[in-house]
């Protein structure tokens, strides 16, 4: 990611610690061949279909198959669990069955499918769309077989609290919930729903990879500190509350893990990273950088953005099929008047001369390419333009650019 800053009038570097680098804290919750038990138990005898397992055996699996057949199945899940929704149907079964072992805390629960191979997908379906397991770390699956086949699977979850625990931790987190949503937009406009949350969460969550139950809600509710992963499923539980449909997704930055949302707001999808959003982060993860230097409390380059946008920097783990996001009229830079398509000074004017501008003393504005990007930059900051915009003129004005997003960010305006 290329950057510069400086400040005009003065050949000073000041470090604006946008540069993110990778979560490494985030840790995959799946099934682990080598750490999980894998237990296959063979009948001796030909099992036919209908026929009870030897006693012994049957004994060891609390009950069958949790989810029954029957035209109702696959209409269980609200429309904002997206994976559930882009499932096959023998995997919305299985999802089904895994939810319900997982939410009554359950194990040894015989499941619908012989196909172990589809266990995993589905168990990580599962996650990604419900942040309130916050208490599941894994599973375990036992095979049984009759002459080399499988012939039945019970499953289990794994868990890192008991159900005092569970109750506990639900309770306090119920409380931090309301105290975020007191006050949300009554608005039916979804943009300043999440970017109220967005806000929010930021103000209230520190990044801090020592923090306890960092990758899960419990960090960010109960400690207000987290990593990547608790920031993307508080925030998403968040959402969830508010009926808007966000899904948990994982990959890679700069060659490290990471986690971050896809969300629907107002009929389009988007992708939003809260965790790059947290100046806390930022310096955290910059610290070659100058500590003196300006940082915002907020970043929103990564405020609902589309997939070429994210690609830039992040690279994808397909669970599920994801959707192509192409639309940018949420975008926080479009809504918010800080998008450019040319230069246009009486735009820049409107801009510099902002409440919003005024008040917080900083901005930071969004160009559509890469041409438009270089024409703003050499106008505002090699001729000097930005002084024909503001009235603090015979000052410096500390500014920053970033090539790679296309932003450029001025501060110290009218100090």
């Amino acid at each position: 990611m290329k950057k510069k800053s400086g400040l005009l009038n003065c050949i000073i570097i000041a470090g604006l610690l946008f540069n993110m680098q990778g979560c490494a804290e985030l840790k995959d919750f799946s099934y682990d061949k080598e750490e999980n038990m894998n237990i296959s138990r063979i009948s001796d005898e030909p099992q036919s279909e209908g026929e009870e397992l030897d006693e012994s055996v049957a004994d060891d699996c609390k009950t069958e198959n949790p989810i029954e057949a029957d035209n109702d199945i696959f209409e269980q899940m609200p429309k904002i669990y997206y994976a559930y929704h882009n499932l096959e149907e023998d995997e919305k079964k299985l999802y089904l069955e895994i939810y319900d072992i997982l939410t009554n805390i359950d194990d040894n629960v015989y499941i619908s499918t012989t196909d172990k191979q589809i266990i995993d997908p589905v168990f990580n379906c599962v996650l990604n769309d419900h942040p309130e397991l916050f208490y599941v770390e894994g599973y375990e699956y036992t095979e049984y077989k009759t002459a080399g086949y499988t012939t039945r699977i019970a499953f289990s979850g794994r868990y890192n609290m008991s159900v005092e625990e569970i109750e506990q931790n639900q309770m306090l987190i119920d409380q931090r919930v309301n105290e975020y949503l007191a006050n949300i937009p009554e608005t039916t406009d979804e943009y300043y729903k999440v970017k109220y949350i967005y806000e929010y969460l930021i103000y209230n969550t520190e990044y801090d990879s020592e923090a306890e139950n960092n990758q899960n809600i419990c960090s960010v509710f109960i400690e207000g500190r987290s990593v990547c992963q608790g920031y993307a499923k508080a925030f998403q539980y968040l959402l969830n509350k508010l009926d808007i449909q966000s899904y948990l997704v994982t990959g890679f930055v700069n060659s490290g893990r990471h986690a971050w949302n896809l969300v629907r707001v107002n009929n389009e999808y988007y992708y939003i990273d809260p965790t790059w959003g947290d100046a806390s982060y930022s310096v955290r993860e910059d610290e070659s950088e100058s500590s003196d230097g300006f940082c915002p409390d907020i970043n929103y380059d990564y405020f609902l953005v589309s997939t070429e946008e994210l690609m830039k920097t992040h690279s994808l783990e397909t669970v599920v099929q994801l959707p192509e996001c192409n639309s940018i009229t949420d975008n926080y830079f479009v809504r918010e008047g800080l998008y450019i398509t040319e230069y246009n000074e009486q735009q820049l004017l409107n801009i510099f001369d902002s409440e919003a501008v005024r008040a917080a003393d900083y901005v930071t504005i969004k160009c559509c390419d890469s041409y438009t990007f270089d024409i703003v930059r050499s106008k505002l900051i090699d001729e000097q333009r930005v002084f024909s915009l503001i009235s603090n003129r015979g000052r410096s004005i500390a500014y920053a650019n970033n090539s790679t997003q296309r932003t450029i960010s001025f501060w110290n305006i009218f100090i």
